[in-house]
């Protein structure tokens, strides 16, 4: 199953605050079936969720550094909001 709207990048919008968070609600979110999951952080020009493309990629890049070293399977695509 995919979800394809999840707010799963940690300190990026109004998302997880950590990388700790994150592991566990993509944890979660596998336990429950789902195996593929779309980071659509929010991109509001000119606001607190106004997260650049290349710090989105190097935290999805970090956690799924995360995910490998605790054994956990999950694709993580990029995207926004």
């Amino acid at each position: 199953m995919i979800d394809m709207h999840a707010h799963i990048i940690y300190g990026v919008d109004d998302g997880p605050k950590t990388i700790k968070e994150s592991y566990e609600m993509i944890k979660r979110a596998s336990q429950a079936g789902i195996t593929d999951i779309v980071c659509t952080a929010h991109y509001i020009s000119n606001s607190s969720f106004s997260s650049e493309v290349a710090t989105n990629r190097e935290k999805r890049a970090a956690l799924v550094e995360k995910l490998h070293e605790f054994g956990l399977q999950m694709n993580l695509y990029g995207g926004t909001e």
